[in-house]
């Protein structure tokens, strides 16, 4: 299973919208806007990130790092092989419950770091 920028199915016409606020500390992140910035509210999209490897779906997680979170906050089977977690990753859904899990660790900013500080500049 493949996708690549290219091939990723049209975006749907109406955005899919997040509700959810993740509680970081003091800061509050906005999953509307964080969907926003890193995918324009793409769930299949994928892209060549900075660092060579690929980033997929609404919140541009990187497959490794997917895997890795997925599996520590049980939302993805220890047994998860990489072959499933390339079809799990693109379920909007699932990025959106692992994201806002994710940041209520502030350590896990740093994935998202610019998209953050952008909704606390662009206020």
């Amino acid at each position: 299973f493949k996708v690549s920028y290219a091939e990723a199915p049209e975006p749907p016409k109406t955005p899919i919208k997040v509700n959810l606020v993740a509680k970081r500390g003091i800061l509050m992140v906005d999953l509307d806007k964080l969907a926003e910035c890193e995918s324009g509210f793409r769930p299949n999209i994928k892209v060549l990130d900075t660092n060579g490897y690929f980033a997929y779906g609404l919140y541009q997680f990187q497959l490794i790092t997917f895997l890795e979170q997925g599996i520590k906050y049980g939302m993805l089977s220890p047994n998860t092989t990489l072959d499933e977690a390339r079809i799990s990753i693109l379920n909007p859904d699932l990025q959106t419950a692992l994201v806002s899990m994710m940041l209520e660790n502030p350590s896990n900013n740093r994935h998202w770091a610019n998209c953050i500080k952008k909704q606390y500049v662009d206020k």
